[in-house]
């Protein structure tokens, strides 16, 4: 049976598929591994900075509104 994912995690995991970016391109633009990635949204691993990260996402939210491409990734419907 899978662990349930934190509210941190499933907070990510949400944010990231509304972005359109893969754990790997998401992790790049954050600056960590994908594995680190992949452990922060499974909730195997804790994250220090939740408070920085979220906010980041939510900026990378506006752009895309805005009409921004991030990290070659065309604007979505959000």
């Amino acid at each position: 049976m899978l662990k349930p994912t934190s509210p941190f995690g499933a907070d990510l995991r949400k944010r990231r598929k509304q972005l359109g970016l893969s754990q790997e391109k998401l992790a790049r633009l954050i600056g960590i591994t994908g594995h680190s990635y992949s452990r922060w949204e499974s909730g195997k691993l804790g994250c220090r900075h939740k408070r920085p990260i979220l906010l980041f996402l939510e900026v990378l939210a506006q752009r895309q509104a805005a009409g921004v491409m991030v990290d070659g990734v065309a604007p979505v419907e959000l």
